[in-house]
């Protein structure tokens, strides 16, 4: 693996909080809660009063999914957008003018200011927008939706099967069912450490782990040494 880990900054959460999404951007964390607060490093910034269960920001905003509901803040914390599902919407990821979204058969596209479109049916624990391709998460496997096409890109050797990935040049992070963190590409994967969620953004890796002595997000800068 020819990259290493240098810790930036760590974040102290209290046990009364527990986090189920993270986002970075722009040097902030933000922090979607189970208790309906959406923070962005130690501080509020919206109180909702429903669970956040996954969060992203583009230009539109802070998308910030709850059950059955998208709903998107600016800057200032002012709701801008409120969309209602009639069926349970499990993942957002923003893109450049909107977000995907997995229901419990499909993913569809929501632009900014037009309906919603699905763009392809089934069911993934999490998808990922990068480099103007549609990357997929199976139980084993990454593959990616182009030109109206699935094709498997690379097999998981991972103990359980994956909940959660994120792609950083040509490897991908990705979360097994057993808090373990793993990073793969075409030729191997390889277990880093143990975490309860995690994001990448460029090439910063933020981690969120419940410890003994405590909750904390850590931040780290993604060292590369050389080419493997």
């Amino acid at each position: 693996m020819p990259f290493g880990f240098l810790p930036i900054y760590s974040i102290y959460l209290p046990d009364t909080l527990s986090p189920l999404s993270l986002h970075f951007d722009n040097g902030r964390v933000y922090i979607g809660t189970a208790e309906g607060i959406i923070m962005v490093n130690n501080n509020e910034f919206v109180r909702i009063n429903n669970p956040v269960i996954s969060i992203c920001k583009s230009k539109a905003g802070i998308w910030a999914l709850t059950p059955y509901k998208i709903r998107v803040f600016n800057d200032d914390g002012k709701e801008v957008i409120n969309l209602k599902f009639s069926e349970n919407v499990k993942i957002l990821r923003c893109a450049q003018k909107g977000v995907y979204a997995t229901t419990e058969k499909d993913i569809v596209y929501i632009p900014v200011s037009s309906a919603p479109k699905t763009i392809l049916n089934g069911e993934f624990p999490d998808i990922l927008w990068s480099d103007d391709t549609l990357y997929l998460l199976s139980d084993y496997e990454i593959k990616f939706f182009y030109n109206g096409n699935v094709k498997t890109l690379l097999n998981l050797y991972i103990n359980t099967s994956a909940i959660r990935f994120e792609k950083f040049d040509k490897w991908f992070f990705v979360l097994d069912g057993d808090n373990w963190l793993w990073v793969a590409d075409k030729r191997k994967t390889t277990k880093i450490t143990t975490a309860d969620n995690f994001t990448t953004k460029g090439d910063t890796l933020i981690l969120f782990r419940r410890e003994n002595f405590g909750n904390f997000i850590y931040v780290f800068k993604i060292l590369r040494y050389g080419e493997d």
